[in-house]
């Protein structure tokens, strides 16, 4: 099988822990908002390939998946507390210290799944899957007036997904899935780090052929 989607990606707040020893920096951010962006360049989409499991009779699967979603954090309404440069602070706003936070060129995950499949009547197929694999975001970020952009191997990413395929055309499907992901991120800054954990509900849209 092999599908490709696009859709939609809506990631919900997250605490963001900025961590440098070195500097003497331990600030935290709690439920610091974000914003997905789907439909603006570049766009959400993502595509996954899957091979039957000898004698699952078409209903196991196993295979990868890549998926290309995308969270902006909103820090001009966000504020900590903490250690900052040695010195401990309250009510600290995030803007100040990183007025710039994203993960605009994707907060991309390259998943290893495992997906059941069951037809449930006629053309329709339903599906359910889970994954687990790594977090490859691109990190476009500004602390203290250093300024990072690129792409960076920052974690883990898991996945559960529900949804059903409809035949329209010999082995050609159109499907349509709801995903949720988690992702455990550490975004290097240049000698600081920030620690967060997102979670995404996506919906997504999109074709699925079968070879």
């Amino acid at each position: 099988m092999f599908a490709a989607y696009g859709g939609n990606a809506t990631t919900r707040p997250a605490d963001i822990r900025i961590d440098d020893e070195q500097g003497g920096t331990a600030l935290r951010f709690d439920r610091v908002p974000f914003k997905g962006r789907s439909f603006e360049s570049p766009i959400y989409y993502g595509y996954r390939v899957a091979h039957a499991l000898p004698r699952s009779r078409g209903r196991l699967f196993i295979g990868g998946e890549f998926i290309h979603a995308k969270a902006y954090g909103d820090v001009a309404g966000a504020a900590g507390a903490g250690v900052y440069h040695g010195r401990t602070v309250e009510a600290m706003p995030l803007a100040s210290v990183m007025p710039r936070f994203a993960m605009s060129h994707g907060l991309n995950f390259v998943l290893a799944n495992a997906t059941l499949r069951r037809p449930i009547g006629g053309r329709i197929t339903a599906t359910a899957t889970a994954g687990a694999g790594v977090v490859v975001p691109h990190v476009e970020a500004q602390f203290d007036g250093a300024v990072i952009d690129e792409y960076q191997l920052a974690g883990s990413g898991l996945q559960a997904a529900i949804g059903a395929e409809l035949r329209v055309w010999r082995r050609l499907s159109v499907m349509t899935e709801y995903k949720w992901t988690r992702a455990a991120v550490r975004a290097q800054l240049h000698g600081a780090d920030a620690v967060l954990t997102t979670s995404t509900h996506h919906v997504a849209v999109g074709v699925a052929a079968s070879y």
